[in-house]
């Protein structure tokens, strides 16, 4: 796969954003939408399927026409952006290929699936990261936020990652990231490669690697 070239968060349109009809022009639509727009589930197509190798289902959240259009655009604006070598996945150039050879010399490994990782995802962490992270003004943060993520009924005001949306991926790693970093840098102190791909996280190393204190 063709490696693409990012850009420093710096550099990024969405970096320091403050205005709803600059948001209108990256993401190609109308200001007065922006203005206007509510976050429902109506926007969605809710459904399930089947688990791999399983008799359970799983909850599939697919953004209708309009806003799934936003959710590419959002993804493409983050997918230029640098992140992490340990991230594997949510942006070009990279794969579970990648990661699968980032381990492929280590004597052991251990791996960990962060369970319902989008369901607990929520719109106040994307909120904070836009906020905190990318300098968003508040208001065009919050937007962001619900314009990336579905409410949990009609009428909630809290919301969750959609699996069916092509943005959830690298959003919900942004909303996580100071934690994926810490652990990087815990694991670099200890000699252990780590690797994230949606939400498995690897951990390798030459030598036996403690799990759960032993």
């Amino acid at each position: 796969m063709k490696s693409t070239k990012r850009i420093p968060l710096i550099n990024s349109p969405l970096y320091k954003l403050s205005s709803k009809s600059d948001l209108a022009k990256l993401l190609g639509v109308r200001t007065q939408i922006l203005h206007k727009f509510q976050n429902s589930v109506r926007q969605y197509k809710r459904f399930t399927l089947p688990k791999p190798d399983s008799r359970e289902r799983r909850p599939v959240e697919e953004p209708k026409s309009f806003i799934k259009g936003i959710h590419k655009k959002l993804k493409l604006i983050l997918a230029t952006i640098e992140v992490p070598d340990y991230l594997k996945s949510g942006v070009k150039g990279k794969s579970h290929i990648d990661n699968v050879k980032t381990h492929k010399d280590a004597n052991y490994c251990v791996t960990m699936d962060l369970q319902h990782f989008y369901q607990t995802g929520r719109k106040t962490f994307l909120y904070q990261c836009f906020k905190e992270i990318f300098l968003i003004v508040n208001d065009i943060a919050w937007l962001l936020a619900d314009l990336a993520t579905i409410p949990e009924t009609n009428n909630s005001k809290e919301s969750y990652f959609p699996t069916g949306s092509p943005l959830s991926q690298i959003a919900i790693f942004w909303c996580y990231k100071k934690t994926f970093d810490d652990i990087d840098k815990i694991c670099k102190q200890r000699g252990i490669i780590f690797s994230l791909y949606v939400d498995d996280m690897t951990f390798s190393s030459q030598r036996k690697i403690p799990v759960n204190g032993h």
